[in-house]
């Protein structure tokens, strides 16, 4: 087994000291970390010593306080109300100044506004869907294609077209309200 050093084998000290110690000499497994200097055909039948429990100790302790930096960033983000997405959904753009801010999109702002004018209309959301398919109206999907924005999920026809379920959505969606909804999963 090779590895880039010996934080690449795991964080957990103890799960690793028990692997290079216990269960790769049991299954004759020779383990080499480059950039650790360490070959376990150089220690063949003693522990792994002192030096390397300290470096898993170390990596293991430095995971941790990494991963709680993160999520401290993360979070204090979230409070300051910044936009951490990825592409951002449908009716809104990145602010080209700021990208953890977004702007509505000019373009389906007028689409947005129909949709919930006509959902209180009493409309169902397979009318609503059946009207903006008719009017020609590109749905979420080709609006990003003809702005060039890769779109990953197969397409079973040539064009996407508006759905029940994408009406829905949009309806149901609190950040058309001018919530900010982040953490939710």
């Amino acid at each position: 087994l090779l590895t880039k050093d010996l934080s690449r084998l795991g964080r957990n000290y103890v799960e690793v000291g028990d692997y290079m110690e216990q269960i790769f000499p049991m299954l004759g497994v020779r383990y080499i970390a480059v950039n650790s200097n360490y070959d376990s055909n150089d220690h063949p039948g003693n522990t792994m010593g002192i030096e390397m429990s300290m470096m898993n100790l170390l990596n293991s302790m430095y995971s941790k306080d990494i991963s709680m930096k993160v999520k401290t960033a993360r979070k204090t983000r979230e409070r300051k109300g910044e936009y951490l997405g990825g592409h951002p959904f449908y009716g809104y753009l990145r602010d080209p100044v700021d990208r953890h801010h977004l702007i509505v999109d000019e373009e389906a702002r007028p689409v947005i506004e129909k949709i919930f004018h006509l959902s209180v209309a009493e409309c169902s959301t397979m009318k609503i869907a059946k009207i903006l398919n008719e009017e020609g109206i590109p749905c979420p999907v080709e609006l990003k294609k003809s702005r060039g924005i890769g779109y990953s999920k197969p397409l079973v026809e040539n064009q996407a077209l508006w759905t029940q379920s994408t009406v829905r959505k949009i309806i149901r969606d609190e950040r058309y309200l001018g919530k900010m909804v982040s953490n939710v999963r």
